[in-house]
């Protein structure tokens, strides 16, 4: 039974290992199961994709398409974040990271807002901080998401509302990008990113 089970899993690996993807021609669907992969979404979340992206979820995103995913399940509950988002908050650990690491940040009333719809500009510049690129808001963020490649596939344009769909395909995207540095930040994180070509079992294998 149990060398049953390895001959699958290598299988499943062989095979998954020939899905090489343009992550600037990939369709929403992969980027949908990377997220799903990495932890980001859960089947549920995945199956509601039209669902508005809040900035809690988009807390979730980020962390999930960093070095730090694996940082989120040993948080716990400390303490409470923001008015709005309590120690035992489902995004709680997800929120705190996002902040820390200056991808996110709350309001000035002393709260996070989690439940609020996020613009296309705002997980933009998100997700450029996400990778070390920064610019003038708003305009800067769109035209240097533009010409990097992490508006590919994605039909929205300023000041509208973001999907979980769109949060799912912009952070992929940000698999392929250039960081300020000049790797490619997909490859920070383990994964195999070659001529701008996302190989899908190394986000499975890392």
């Amino acid at each position: 039974m149990k060398k049953r089970f390895l001959a699958l899993l290598l299988s499943v690996c062989i095979g998954v290992s020939m899905l090489v993807l343009p992550a600037s021609a990939a369709g929403s669907n992969t980027a949908v199961q990377t997220a799903v992969t990495l932890g980001a979404f859960s089947t549920e979340e995945a199956a509601g994709l039209s669902t508005p992206l809040t900035r809690g979820q988009l807390a979730k995103l980020l962390v999930a398409f960093s070095a730090y995913h694996d940082n989120a399940n040993t948080q716990g509950s400390i303490g409470t974040l923001y008015t709005d988002v309590n120690g035992s908050s489902a995004y709680a650990p997800y929120i705190r990271i996002a902040v820390q690491q200056g991808w996110m940040s709350g309001y000035t009333d002393g709260s996070f807002r989690p439940n609020q719809t996020v613009t296309l500009e705002e997980a933009c510049t998100a997700a450029l901080t996400l990778t070390t690129l920064t610019g003038g808001f708003p305009a800067a963020q769109l035209n240097k998401a533009n010409a990097i490649g992490l508006r590919a596939n994605l039909s929205r344009t300023q000041g509208q509302a973001m999907t979980m769909e769109d949060g799912a395909i912009l952070l992929y995207n940000a698999l392929t990008a250039n960081t300020a540095s000049g790797s490619v930040y997909g490859t920070t994180l383990g994964f195999t990113v070659t001529n701008g070509q996302v190989d899908v079992s190394s986000i499975l294998l890392s």
